[in-house]
């Protein structure tokens, strides 16, 4: 599948540690939550990197996700929407 959209690494994380910081991160949840996202894209994981950010966003608004708190799963249920999409990271 050839990648929807082709982002530099570097200002993909940058962009993904401020909006997290603008959401209410701290330094150290916006920097590993950045991480994370970007890792899977590069990893090959496209439907755990940064094509989930909108709907982080939209849940923010809700709020059904908050920053700041650690959770715990306690049971996984059928999920609401699949999706797939392809973003390529390159430096």
């Amino acid at each position: 599948m050839q990648p929807d959209v082709s982002l530099d690494t570097r200002a993909t994380q940058e962009w993904l540690y401020q909006l997290w910081r603008a959401a209410g991160s701290n330094a150290e949840e916006a920097r590993i939550t950045a991480e994370h996202l970007v890792g899977a894209n590069r990893a090959g994981h496209d439907s755990h990197g940064v094509s989930v950010v909108p709907g982080y966003v939209r849940s923010l608004a809700r709020p059904s996700l908050t920053v700041g708190t650690v959770g715990i799963v306690r049971r996984i249920s059928n999920c609401e929407t699949l999706f797939a999409s392809v973003v390529t990271l390159h430096d």
